[in-house]
């Protein structure tokens, strides 16, 4: 098997690692449920993970997999996502109901979200012609060492159910699952670093 190999991406890469998260998430649950038609997705989703993404970008929290084989963009304690563009876009781009179902979910992950410092995973990816090869675990061991070394919790939400246990092998734990209308099931996650007590 190929080595592995797990870089910061760069400022400059941003737009790489929006393209991988695209074509990764394609056919995720909860990107397609907002944008049934591919031209919308492929329209709007990667504005929705630039908006995720917040100051990750600029506060180095954004890891690459083998250059451009998977991505991870997670938000450091005390960094948010860029929440009016977030608003502004589903506003503009989530037709009728789905509109309001996503700001019913968007209620609940802010009421989920720990009160105390934590690291966020915003997205998680692998180029679909490199999946199966252990990328995704591969990009969450830099941050999940990092939240082991300094004592800090990690929180997720899941998109589906193959994510959930995905995440719990990696010591994550559902704190409340998420559905509203035709929306997909969501699962708030968190993980306590290793030694907590």
């Amino acid at each position: 098997m190929k080595e592995i190999t797990i870089e910061k991406a760069l400022l400059q890469d941003k737009k790489a690692v929006i393209d991988i998260l695209v074509l990764a998430l394609c056919s995720d649950p909860v990107s397609r449920w907002k944008y049934s038609t591919p031209h919308d997705y492929l329209r709007f989703e990667p504005k929705f993970y630039q908006a995720f993404s917040g100051d990750a970008f600029e506060t180095g929290s954004v890891y690459v997999a083998n250059k451009s084989a998977g991505a991870a963009i997670w938000l450091k304690p005390g960094s948010k996502a860029n929440e009016e563009m977030l608003e502004s876009l589903a506003i503009s781009t989530v037709k009728g109901e789905k509109l309001k179902e996503l700001d019913k979910v968007f209620q609940q992950f802010a009421k989920c979200l720990p009160k105390f410092p934590h690291w966020h995973l915003q997205l998680i990816g692998v180029d679909p012609i490199h999946q199966g090869k252990r990328l995704g675990a591969a990009l969450m061991e830099p941050v999940l060492a990092i939240c082991d070394q300094s004592n800090e919790y990690a929180y997720l939400e899941a998109t589906s159910e193959r994510g959930m246990r995905f995440y719990e092998q990696l010591g994550f734990k559902v704190i409340k699952k998420i559905q509203f209308g035709s929306s997909p099931t969501f699962y708030a996650m968190l993980r306590e670093p290793a030694g907590a007590v």
